[in-house]
């Protein structure tokens, strides 16, 4: 713990750093050292778990439990909890927030359809149509689904927003470089 990793990213971050706005590698080569998504996708395309243990559909494929890692905190201590999941989904399919992931969740996700259960240690993802792929998008494939807490408010990232991930985001400077 503590200590200094120095990383050149070529690309570099072309604009700002919200999460829910990163449009290219080098936004997402950034936060991504910052903060995780419920699932990873693998150099083979397959998907390995990350704040999330293990989900599934329904039997039709309109809706998606993914049970929440247990004991994660984010970098202030406070715990990972299903509300800060909803929230960053929320935040991730509202046309009027206007992120980057909106042509992700077109036609399978809008906010306000996502639910806590099981005592806070799932979240369920009501979609608008089946979709089989749905795990996918809660990856790394969709920049933009960095877990961040229901308390986010939008400009905190690039400040020194808390994650979940390993190192901590303290400065960012577009163009120049991010500490």
């Amino acid at each position: 713990a503590g200590g200094r990793l120095r990383l050149g990213i070529i690309p570099g971050p072309t604009g700002d750093l919200e999460p829910h706005q990163f449009a290219d590698h080098g936004r997402l080569a950034t936060g991504t050292i910052c903060g995780e998504f419920l699932t990873a996708t693998n150099q083979d395309n397959t998907l390995s778990p990350r704040l999330a243990l293990n989900w599934k559909p329904n039997k039709t494929g309109t809706q998606w439990a993914f049970n929440l890692r247990q004991g994660v905190k984010f970098q202030d201590g406070s715990p990972l909890t299903a509300a800060d999941v909803i929230a960053t989904f929320n935040r991730n399919s509202d046309p009027a927030i206007g992120g980057g992931a909106l042509s992700a969740f077109k036609g399978v996700l809008k906010a306000g359809n996502i639910a806590a259960a099981n005592g806070g240690k799932t979240v369920v993802f009501s979609l608008d149509a089946p979709t089989a792929a749905f795990p996918y998008l809660c990856s790394n494939t969709t920049y933009q689904t960095i877990i961040q807490p229901s308390t986010y408010k939008l400009g905190q990232f690039a400040k020194g927003g808390t994650t979940t991930g390993p190192f901590r985001l303290t400065s960012y400077t577009s163009g120049i470089g991010a500490k």
